[in-house]
C-alpha cells in the first residue's frame, strides 16, 4: 500500500507540475484568451478589418476534441475539420514551441472550468471579406 501511495503521489505531483507549466506558457502565449474571460472567449475586438471574437477554449467547447486535435489547432492553426482558424490564431509563434510545452498548455486547458458560452461569429469588413472568401476562409471566421 505504501508503494502504491508513493507512486500515486508522484503521479499527482507530476500532473500538478505539468498543469503549472501549462499555466505559465498559457499566460505568456494566450492568443485566444483575454484576462478575465477564463478561456470562455467572446470578448469583442473591433478593428478596421472587422469585429473579431476569440473562441471558447474551455472544456465545454473542446470536450469532443482529442489532445492531438488541440495541439494541431495550436501549432498549425486549423480546427478539427482541417479548416483554417482565422482570425487571431498566432500559430506561427506557437509552432516553434517544444512539444512538451504545447502538451503542458493542453493539460492546463483541460483543467480549466467548463464554461458554456455562445461566441458570436467574427465579422470581417469589405474588401477583406471578399479576399478571404476567395481563399476558402469563411467571412465569419472559422471557429474552434
Amino acid at each position: 500500500m505504501k508503494k502504491f501511495l508513493k507512486i500515486f503521489g508522484g503521479i499527482i505531483i507530476a500532473l500538478v507540475l505539468l498543469i503549472g507549466a501549462g499555466l505559465i506558457y498559457f499566460d505568456y502565449f494566450s492568443g485566444p484568451v483575454v484576462a478575465g474571460t477564463e478561456g470562455k472567449g467572446g470578448m469583442e475586438f473591433p478593428d478596421l478589418a472587422g469585429t473579431f471574437y476569440p473562441s471558447n477554449i474551455t472544456p465545454a467547447a473542446l470536450s469532443n476534441w482529442t489532445d492531438g486535435e488541440i495541439i494541431r489547432a495550436i501549432t498549425v492553426g486549423v480546427n478539427k475539420e482541417g479548416a483554417a482558424l482565422f482570425p487571431m490564431m498566432p500559430y506561427p509563434m506557437y509552432k516553434e514551441m517544444a512539444q512538451e510545452d504545447v502538451e503542458a498548455i493542453v493539460a492546463y486547458i483541460r483543467a480549466l472550468p467548463a464554461i458554456q458560452n455562445d461566441v458570436p461569429k467574427s465579422k470581417i469588413n469589405f474588401p477583406l471579406n471578399l479576399i478571404l472568401s476567395g481563399k476558402g476562409l469563411s467571412p465569419g471566421g472559422n471557429r474552434i
